[in-house]
């Protein structure tokens, strides 16, 4: 076993000081002491370390009148002190954001694919870092680090994806290449856990210890998060559950396997079962259809929404999350499935379970994908 050295120590200690000032929006060192149980004069040596480094700085606040003695100093981050960027693609567009220090996104752009082009997405990546760092003219000395968030199968442990066939992508070690290319800190994750990680965050699910994320795009994909951590199976992969099967023996699957969740509820899917109603472009063409009750839609929908449920109270029995999330592009088919579920959920749930799970939507944005991902730089900086 490797013996803890005081520099590791300090280390972790300034790490979680400065984690503190980051997420307190305005702290004095007196509750940094009380959160911590560190001695005040070691806070105070870290505080003063911190300003010294161009981290955190004296912030004005009113004093409360109400109380007597000596006012405590607050402090809050800088926000140019340093930068992560999170980057974002599936088949059909691709996202880079950069949020600062303080944790607000200071540049954000969009890319538009086209999944029949197989082209390499080193490239891809390459050429949206290079964009993002000449746009937003920030220094690049001061990113702390990357993240990628992927789509299909991806090892988080290697930074390898394993296998997204909608891009004729395989066995490609993201993570390796792109530190060697850019020499900074590289982060690969599944593009469900950074969607998943940013409504934990600051979406729907802000106010949960747990959430379990279900995204539906050009296949279905899973994130769980329980008190700030994401779930992450033996082989190193986020939970892929638009394979488990919800029907034996049912629809071929790209997987090779038959019967898989996304066979039935992907935007492909969900589009090919609706020619019989209905012809859509796009999965948000399906909104106005909604809204208006067209019976030959929201009967497909149903079905659709009884196959979720199913899976979901099985996912509900394995994990017990305080939220389910359904995360989809278009706003209205969101908020339609995530009714009917809770409607099913709650009928055949156990009483154990009655009304203990929230089952909501989000709609899918670009912006807060790649937030999710710039977020994901912060998380494993203030961890290690």
């Amino acid at each position: 076993m490797k013996p803890v050295r005081g520099r590791d120590i300090r280390e972790s200690n300034e790490k979680l000081i400065l984690r503190l000032i980051r997420e307190g929006n305005g702290i004095s060192q007196s509750e940094v002491v009380g959160l911590t149980g560190l001695r005040p004069p070691t806070v105070l040596r870290f505080f003063s370390h911190l300003e010294n480094e161009g981290f955190i700085r004296r912030v004005h606040r009113e004093p409360d009148r109400e109380k007597r003695g000596r006012k405590p100093v607050f402090f809050e981050p800088i926000p140019e002190a340093a930068y992560s960027l999170g980057m974002e693609f599936w088949a059909y567009s691709a996202s880079a954001v950069i949020v600062d220090f303080a944790g607000d996104v200071v540049f954000s752009r969009s890319w538009n694919l086209d999944p029949a082009d197989k082209s390499d997405v080193i490239v891809l990546l390459r050429t949206m870092f290079r964009e993002s760092i000449e746009a937003s003219k920030i220094p690049e000395e001061k990113l702390l680090g990357l993240c990628v968030a992927a789509p299909g199968q991806v090892d988080v442990e290697t930074g390898e994806l394993i296998q997204y066939s909608r891009m004729g992508i395989a066995d490609i070690n993201l993570g390796k290449a792109l530190n060697e290319e850019f020499n900074l800190p590289v982060t690969i994750q599944n593009n469900s856990a950074a969607v998943a990680w940013d409504e934990y965050q600051r979406g729907a699910g802000k106010d949960v210890r747990s959430l379990f994320s279900v995204m539906i795009r050009a296949g279905v994909g899973g994130a769980f998060l329980d008190d700030g951590d994401i779930f992450v199976t033996k082989t190193h992969t986020t939970l892929e559950i638009g394979h488990i099967t919800v029907e034996y023996n049912g629809r071929k699957c790209d997987c090779g396997s038959r019967g898989c969740l996304e066979t039935y509820l992907s935007e492909g899917a969900i589009i090919n079962d609706l020619l019989p109603a209905v012809r859509l472009k796009s999965i948000t063409d399906i909104d106005s259809l909604i809204v208006q009750g067209e019976k030959r839609v929201t009967s497909i929908l149903d079905e659709k929404a009884g196959i979720l449920a199913l899976a979901i109270r099985n996912l509900i029995s394995l994990f017990g999350p305080e939220m389910f999330l359904i995360v989809t592009r278009s706003p209205e088919l969101g908020k339609y499935l995530a009714n009917r579920v809770r409607s099913e959920v709650k009928s055949q749930a156990s009483e154990r379970w009655q009304g203990r799970t929230l089952i909501d939507s989000a709609v899918y944005d670009p912006e807060k994908a790649g937030r999710g991902a710039a977020n994901l730089v912060y998380k494993k900086f203030f961890s290690n």
